[in-house]
């Protein structure tokens, strides 16, 4: 596959006849959509790699003509400028003081460029050691309410995303809208591109009072669904748990259990709510399921007791990324998979001396899980 791609010759015929452009756009397309750079652990297996290298490769001399295409009138041509940038991951960062600015551009909005699109590019070029969260809390803010009320709407109407949370307000639209948008647009590509750990100071610092619920909402969704990848936050979220906000509360509570993943810690987590009984006993029944199945789990993305060999040489590859957010969530996947991980035990055991202690708690839990005691 690697050796069919013509990346310059696709952009070069996005501007030629209606056949060629045609060609060109499904040529195009059908990468993007074929490897995207959110299918952890997908990417990691060898073919796959060996395709996206490849792309890169190509992609890295047409970076000024990329930027050049942003400032298209045909939104297929930016979406294609965005999705080809994202691909080719810290190489484009070139692009990333003009996806700034178009993130902040009124003209952008009116054209209807998907904001989610740009800072989802940026995420993927966006050097490791440098948070993107703050620019999307930032331009969560800064949100039209109308284009808000828009978004919220659109949300609600749609029964396959619905807000799996224990007790909580639901008819809150706001606090309704940032988790399922969070959950299931920005958290894959967060991992995906290992912006954790860089992420949670900025986000754990959005927390505060003084920022609208919006803002607040959205940071403590992001840092639920992180998990353990969080930690770093538990001990200045436990002060909102006095919030006078009770859905800054209960948004709070659930954000330190899926962190700690310590069933344990619900009822005293529960205590600090001062929730009446009969709301108290179905929060605790919500809370050890957020617990139990959290969202960096290896069965959201497939059957963990069929995995085919080229997959599982994949989450291998994870362990070796230089990127220790990888070699956590490989860690994490093989304690999925269980015994049927056997063959990358030696892989597993050259991490127990990991300079991370989060890494080196993994190691045990995987070993456990792939060699029973």
């Amino acid at each position: 596959m690697a050796e069919l791609i013509q990346l310059e010759k696709w952009l070069t015929d996005l501007s030629g006849a209606p056949q060629e452009r045609r060609q060109a756009k499904e040529n195009l397309e059908g990468i993007l959509d074929s490897y995207p750079p959110s299918m952890t652990p997908v990417v990691f297996t060898p073919n796959i790699r060996s395709v996206i290298s490849e792309y890169r490769r190509q992609a890295e001399p047409l970076i000024p003509q990329l930027i050049e295409m942003l400032d298209s009138d045909d939104m297929e041509d930016v979406n294609i400028a965005l999705g080809v940038l994202g691909l080719t991951g810290p190489d484009a960062k070139a692009a990333i003081p003009k996806l700034k600015a178009m993130l902040f551009d009124k003209k952008t909005h009116d054209a209807e460029v998907a904001p989610l699109g740009l800072l989802v590019t940026l995420m993927y070029i966006t050097p490791e050691d440098e948070p993107v969260m703050p620019l999307a809390l930032q331009w969560l803010d800064g949100l039209p309410n109308k284009k808000r009320d828009r978004l919220v709407g659109a949300l609600q109407e749609n029964e396959e995303s619905p807000v799996n949370l224990p007790n909580f307000p639901s008819r809150n639209s706001m606090l309704v809208w940032t988790y399922g948008f969070l959950s299931e647009i920005i958290i894959p590509h967060l991992l995906a591109s290992g912006r954790t750990r860089v992420e949670v100071p900025s986000l754990l610092q959005a927390t505060d009072k003084k920022y609208p619920p919006s803002v607040r909402s959205t940071a403590l969704s992001i840092l639920m669904t992180l998990q353990s990848e969080a930690r770093a936050a538990l001990p200045g979220l436990r002060k909102h748990l006095a919030d006078s906000d009770p859905s800054i509360r209960y948004l709070t509570a659930i954000a330190i259990l899926a962190i700690e993943q310590d069933a344990a810690a619900i009822p005293q987590i529960t205590g600090a709510l001062n929730l009446p009984p009969d709301e108290r006993k179905e929060f605790e029944t919500g809370a050890a399921k957020i617990v139990a199945s959290g969202a960096l789990r290896l069965k959201e993305v497939l059957d963990v007791n069929d995995v085919p060999p080229e997959l599982m040489e994949g989450i291998s590859g994870m362990l070796t990324h230089g990127n220790a957010t990888h070699r956590r969530l490989g860690l994490i996947y093989l304690a999925e998979i269980g015994p049927e991980a056997k063959s990358v035990i030696p892989a597993i055991e050259k991490l127990r001396n990991d300079p991370d202690e989060e890494t080196r708690r993994l190691v045990i839990k995987a070993m456990h899980a792939i060699k029973p005691q």
